[in-house]
């Protein structure tokens, strides 16, 4: 964060965005890809806003926007074939964990004028990644919808828009 924050003459806005898709049964989980899940979506941003929240309380604002996803609000009753045929039971439960983060984090950073948002996009992503798990004809989430959501979030103070899960 210190070198990108150098590299760019300060440090505005941080957007924990990186994924990938181990979408595994419970009961077939390897330990090390729950282990995985957990770092790369609740433990790297929490490590990043830390570091992200020095620069940004020096400058005396920021934003944080974490990529949520509409997988963390439970299935709805009655259970869909896809809910039911499962994978992605532990991806879920660790975006809710970043969702219920963005929202502790808000109120903590309120009076630094740092807002923490969280943007859940409701289908898949089309990236390079996720692009072989993800059916031709699949409906995904457009790009320019989700960037235009993120900048609606990181333009007004914290007070004004902070503690979102859109």
């Amino acid at each position: 964060v210190e070198r990108a924050a150098a590299l760019a003459g300060g440090l505005d806005i941080l957007v924990n965005n990186a994924g990938f898709a181990d979408y595994v049964r419970v009961e077939d989980m390897p330990l090390d890809t729950f282990d995985r899940t957990i770092e790369h979506y609740v433990r790297v941003p929490f490590r990043l806003s830390q570091d992200a929240i020095r620069l940004m309380r020096g400058a005396g604002a920021g934003w944080i926007v974490n990529i949520g996803s509409i997988t963390a609000y439970p299935p709805t009753r009655p259970y869909l074939d896809y809910a039911k045929q499962g994978g992605d039971v532990i991806y879920a439960a660790v975006k809710a964990a970043l969702h219920r983060m963005t929202q502790g984090l808000a109120a903590e950073m309120l009076d630094a004028n740092i807002a923490v948002n969280s943007v859940g996009p409701s289908s898949a992503i089309r990236t390079p990644g996720a692009d072989a798990l993800i059916p031709a004809d699949y409906p995904c989430e457009d790009v320019a919808y989700i960037a235009e959501t993120v900048l609606a979030m990181c333009h007004l103070p914290a007070a004004e828009r902070t503690g979102l899960v859109a």
